[in-house]
């Protein structure tokens, strides 16, 4: 069951112990994904059920089979399709999909609606993206039977989308859970607490040196420049922080 506190928090983790911390810190959902730092990919089945097992809180896996825009041909359609299949241990999904056009994709949504199996699904960021007016786009999601739309407001950072957020949140009418994220800390939370957010969205997550001794610094197994010796870990304090800040 999710906790119950003034101002739900939902953390998002790719890694096992990052799920650990997200809970012991006091998140009351996690949204599970794969690759943070590409903005979150499609988690593997073996993630999911080894972080199902490791915590007691509400678990929302991310459908994203790619990296980049949402715009999505047949197949990788299909991909998303069968990922929610063999994801049918998480708690809901969260996914979006666009036109060329930047508008939402209807056909797209109602086909992974449909797989969800009854389970609660959120519209991602891809709604920062999209074109058309904002309350309108917001209105479409709500109507297509998505119940939560995770936004930063369409700027880069949730505290610079506070106004689109806030007009969101009026129009909203109690039909669509407005959700802020990206950039969310402890030393802003307590901004969405104020303008009548009821739940926000947050990593909380601070780089981790490897335990490796041994490094083969000729070698690398990604985009040249990064540094594969340091993964990013949600910390639990952090989580803390947040949580005391939304209160």
């Amino acid at each position: 069951m999710e906790r119950q506190a003034s101002v739900l928090l939902e953390v998002c983790v790719d890694s096992i112990q990052s799920a650990v911390n997200a809970e012991a810190g006091g998140a009351n959902r996690l949204e599970l994904c794969q690759a943070l730092s590409e903005g979150g990919l499609t988690p593997s089945a073996g993630l999911l059920a080894v972080v199902k097992k490791a915590v007691s809180i509400p678990v929302f896996v991310l459908v994203r089979p790619r990296r980049g825009d949402f715009f999505y041909s047949d197949p990788e359609v299909e991909a998303m399709e069968i990922d929610i299949e063999r994801l049918s241990e998480a708690d809901g999904f969260v996914f979006g999909a666009l036109k060329a056009d930047g508008s939402v994709n209807e056909s797209i949504c109602r086909r992974l609606l449909a797989k969800s199996d009854g389970k609660p699904c959120v519209f991602h960021r891809a709604f920062d993206v999209s074109s058309g007016d904002a309350i309108l786009v917001a209105k479409q999601i709500a109507a297509l039977g998505f119940v939560r739309l995770l936004t930063s407001g369409r700027a880069k950072t949730a505290v610079e989308g506070i106004e689109t957020i806030r007009k969101l949140l009026r129009e909203s009418s109690g039909n669509l859970v407005i959700m802020p994220g990206s950039g969310v800390n402890p030393g802003n939370a307590s901004i969405f607490a104020s303008v009548g957010c009821e739940q926000v969205h947050a990593s909380c997550k601070r780089p981790v040196g490897s335990a490796m001794v041994f490094r083969n610094e000729c070698c690398a197994m990604g985009d040249e420049g990064e540094d594969e010796y340091t993964r990013f870990v949600t910390e639990g304090d952090i989580v803390k922080e947040i949580v005391n800040a939304l209160r």
